[in-house]
C-alpha cells in the first residue's frame, strides 16, 4: 500500500491523536496545579472523591441510556431537561 497524497487515511489518524491530545491537556493541567497548591493528604482525598463520583457517572450513564432508548422520547426530553436544570 502506498502512502500518497491520495490516501487521507494517515490524515484522519494524525488529527484524531492531535485532537485527542489537545483535550486531554486541559486535565493534565488540573492535576499538575492541584500538585503544587495542596497539601499531599487534601489532594489525596480530593482525587479519590472525584474518582469514585466518576465511576458512579460513568455507571449510571450507561443505565440512563439504556432507560431512554427503551422509553423513546418522553423520556430522552426528561433527561435533558434534568441535566439543564443542573447545569450540565
Amino acid at each position: 500500500m502506498a502512502l500518497g497524497f491520495s490516501d487521507v487515511n494517515w490524515m484522519i489518524i494524525a488529527s484524531a491523536m492531535v485532537g485527542k491530545f489537545i483535550v486531554n491537556i486541559p486535565g493534565s493541567g488540573t492535576w499538575l496545579y492541584a500538585l503544587e497548591v495542596y497539601p499531599t493528604s487534601i489532594r489525596s482525598i480530593g482525587a479519590h472523591t472525584c474518582s469514585i463520583i466518576a465511576r458512579i457517572g460513568a455507571i449510571g450513564a450507561s443505565y440512563i441510556g439504556i432507560l431512554v432508548s427503551n422509553t423513546g422520547e418522553a423520556m430522552r426530553v426528561f433527561v435533558r431537561a434534568t441535566q439543564s436544570q443542573r447545569g450540565n
